[in-house]
């Protein structure tokens, strides 16, 4: 009897130990949060494209390992969000497109593949994040458009809900447009758009308007869109930011001046954003983006447009 009494000490007090060790982990986990969260932004001001690049894998791996230890952390959900879209739009899509200028079509569709992967990984997070103070999304969407809109409008009502339905709703609608052979998400369009409208109403000009110029590209590459509001969401995003952000400037390039088959516009737009200098510190990454892709953008020209 004694034995065992000892031995079932010995059990419940390794399990203390055990169960402790894991509180400490979860607890330096959450701790260490913060820092991700404010060290964040420092990429977003780095200065060179290939570093930045090459470190975005590292950063996601890290970020979904702290997931493992706390899927509930908001800052580490959303940071994590904001990697994925980033890197997919900024590595694989970038990728994508100059594999296409070089006739790989293989590699270019690789990529595209990727980057709906990537995308697709950011769609599922920002749902958990909903999911954390927000029920029913899924009972919504099974009733139909309507059901869904009045349920986001219903449930998400304070400017800072902008974020969390932007960047969701952004990486559904990449996703789609990444994977443009995979019909199987073509009736997700108007829930991904739906969340950004959301995000729009309660906050215009959450993370450099990038909700409106996501509904200006919609409204300006779909054959159904209404060219006059797209223009006005394009101007709304060009004056709110000062036209420093200039992946608004390429992305009117590449949809509403090719749409409206406006050569001198789209010329005009890209080689205003070649011709930037470093106008927005806090997002210089972005405009080196920005930057590539117009370069590669005016090379098209001739392509896009028929001849005068």
């Amino acid at each position: 009897m004694k034995y065992a009494t000892r031995t079932l000490t010995v059990f419940l007090l390794s399990s203390l130990v055990l169960l402790s060790a894991c509180d400490l982990t979860r607890f330096a986990a959450n701790s260490t949060s913060k820092v991700f969260g404010e060290a964040a932004p420092a990429l977003e001001r780095f200065f060179d494209y290939e570093i930045a690049m090459s470190a975005a894998p590292g950063q996601i791996a890290q970020l979904e390992g702290m997931l493992r230890i706390v899927p509930d952390n908001r800052i580490y959900i959303m940071t994590a969000i904001r990697a994925y879209c980033a890197y997919a739009y900024g590595s694989a899509e970038d990728a994508a497109d100059q594999y296409e200028v070089e006739g790989d079509y293989e590699a270019s569709e690789l990529n595209r593949d990727r980057a709906k992967l990537l995308y697709l990984r950011a769609r599922d997070l920002g749902f958990h994040y909903m999911s954390l103070d927000h029920e029913g999304r899924e009972e919504a969407m099974a009733g139909g458009m309507d059901t869904f809109a009045a349920w986001l409008e219903r449930e998400f009502v304070e400017p800072e809900d902008a974020a969390i339905l932007l960047w969701t709703g952004y990486g559904w609608g990449s996703a789609i447009n990444s994977a443009k052979n995979d019909l199987s998400l073509v009736p997700d369009i108007p829930y991904a758009e739906a969340m950004v409208q959301r995000a729009v109403a309660l906050e215009e000009s959450v993370s450099n308007y990038a909700g409106v110029t996501f509904l200006a590209t919609v409204q300006s590459s779909s054959m159904s869109g209404n060219l006059e509001r797209a223009l006005e969401l394009w101007n709304t995003a060009l004056e709110g930011t000062e036209r420093r952000y200039l992946l608004i400037q390429f992305n009117m390039a590449r949809s509403y001046a090719v749409r409206t088959q406006d050569r001198a516009l789209y010329i005009s737009l890209l080689r205003e954003v070649l011709e930037a200098g470093d106008i927005f510190p806090e997002q210089r990454l972005a405009n080196l983006i920005a930057k590539r892709k117009a370069l590669r953008a005016l090379r098209l020209v001739d392509e896009l447009f028929a001849p005068n």
